[in-house]
């Protein structure tokens, strides 16, 4: 049976040894992305490059931190204040989208419980609902009062987690270059030792019929 990567092959097409090895080769190079249904067979393995969102996230990150080191006392207290209240105000509606949930799980269990299996079969799947029911009812609840920290304190957290997401962001993008780097080398070697003028033999009467059935 032929697969995506010989069919052509099979239907007859002139195909290049070239051509054919690339086709393989993208088994071997998750970063190509093919339509196999419109791709001609000789699509090219396309250089890859490297992303801009690396940018735009450092920038990001840089003048949140920025922002942040030049706050005045006052401003910095009143950001803390913010977010103390936002933390707050999280942590009700998480409570209360998990009591909620609770309520509903609760209720089905004695609905469940009331079902009169017939077979044993029956009493397995009731007990397999009464388990699912079990261990998706939420049993710790995060609700201890949330005290706002010391201005300082919260200020220096926040520069912290800033400055190891930059760090973060940094060493991603380093690491994806290295691997650009490292993945187009790998196609430039390949395109430079492809084979040069072979080709598959020339298609028979019936495939060549065959084809300009299908285009028809």
């Amino acid at each position: 049976m032929s697969s995506y990567y010989t069919r052509p092959i099979e239907e007859g097409q002139r195909v290049t040894a070239a051509a054919f090895i690339l086709r393989c080769a993208t088994a071997f190079d998750y970063n190509t992305v093919r339509n196999r249904d419109s791709d001609p067979m000789d699509a090219p393995l396309l250089e890859m490059p490297v992303p801009q969102d690396y940018v735009s996230r450092l920038e990001e990150a840089r003048s949140e931190l920025r922002e942040l080191q030049a706050l005045t006392p006052e401003q910095a207290a009143a950001h803390c204040h913010e977010e103390h209240e936002r933390a707050i105000a999280h942590q009700e509606s998480y409570l209360r989208d998990l009591r909620e949930s609770n309520a509903r799980f609760e209720a089905m269990v004695p609905l469940v419980m009331a079902w009169k299996p017939t077979s044993a079969m029956e009493t397995e799947i009731k007990g397999y609902a009464l388990r699912q029911l079990m261990e998706s009812i939420h049993h710790t609840v995060f609700d201890e009062p949330i005290i706002e920290p010391d201005t300082q304190e919260w200020l220096g957290q926040e520069i912290a987690r800033l400055e190891k997401r930059i760090q973060s962001i940094q060493n991603d993008q380093k690491e994806l270059e290295e691997h650009i780097q490292n993945r187009n080398h790998w196609v430039a070697g390949l395109y430079k030792n492809l084979p040069e003028g072979a080709v598959g033999p020339e298609p028979t009467e019936e495939q060549d019929a065959g084809q300009e059935q299908s285009m028809n």
